[in-house]
């Protein structure tokens, strides 16, 4: 049957990971949904763990330089992930947090460049239509956010700057399609979750109704289609 044939090809580990981690993500965006602190404390922290968990086997067959890369940037993911959930407490660790996910950014940046990025592909047409368009996204966003930003203006204009660098460089891979495709959807949901943050906060003061199970669906989604993205890299 296709179900019992699709399970013989997936490692047990990989399986079982991969359905715990969506009934986590599950319930924490029951949580957010239903506006139980609780349940949300809970289940956030765990997420990028099991990520990590997700891509060990990869790391001790390969333990190269990409691997130590993707695990810190789930690490800081993580770090960032716990940072924004008191920001009830205090609105410093909104910084803390977006702080955190600067890094993952960055070190995704480091990542996408190394999977077989090439600088004379820049030179060519779709290229340079792709990177006008993500710097398109990012005056956009940054325009209709500029007036409401105020202390918080230079932190958010770095951010976007570096989180659509890290959305173009995504359609820059040269790997094989089923991992270059993973990666991109990844990386569009991740910026499309950044945009969504921003622009509760900034300019509806946290009040849009249910925007944070939304929030939540574009980051789980957006993180593990590019760690799945990456792992399927190596099945050149």
């Amino acid at each position: 049957m296709p179900f019992e044939f699709c399970l013989s090809n997936i490692k047990n580990q990989y399986f079982i990971l991969t359905i715990f981690y969506f009934l986590v993500s599950s319930l924490e965006i029951l949580g957010d949904f239903i506006g139980s602190i609780e349940l949300v404390y809970i289940t956030k922290p765990i997420l990028m763990p099991l990520l990590i968990a997700l891509y060990l086997p990869i790391w001790k067959k390969q333990k190269d330089l990409l691997s130590k890369l993707l695990i810190s940037a789930l690490f800081f993911a993580f770090i960032g992930d716990v940072a924004l959930m008191f920001l009830s407490i205090n609105e410093q660790f909104f910084l803390l947090g977006l702080g955190a996910f600067m890094v993952t950014q960055l070190l995704y940046i480091i990542i996408f460049s190394k999977t077989g990025f090439q600088i004379k592909k820049l030179l060519k047409l779709k290229s340079l239509f792709v990177l006008i368009l993500f710097i398109v996204v990012y005056v956009a966003l940054m325009y209709v956010l500029y007036d409401k930003l105020h202390n918080m203006l230079i932190p958010v204009l770095v951010y976007g700057a570096v989180v659509c660098l890290m959305g173009f460089l995504a359609t820059m891979r040269i790997v094989n399609h089923l991992s270059y495709l993973l990666v991109l959807i990844g990386a569009c949901f991740f910026i499309c979750s950044d945009a969504l943050i921003a622009i509760n906060k900034f300019i509806f003061s946290a009040d849009l109704i249910f925007i944070q199970p939304m929030i939540m669906i574009l980051y789980v989604v957006a993180q593990y289609f590019i760690v799945v993205g990456l792992i399927k890299s190596y099945n050149q």
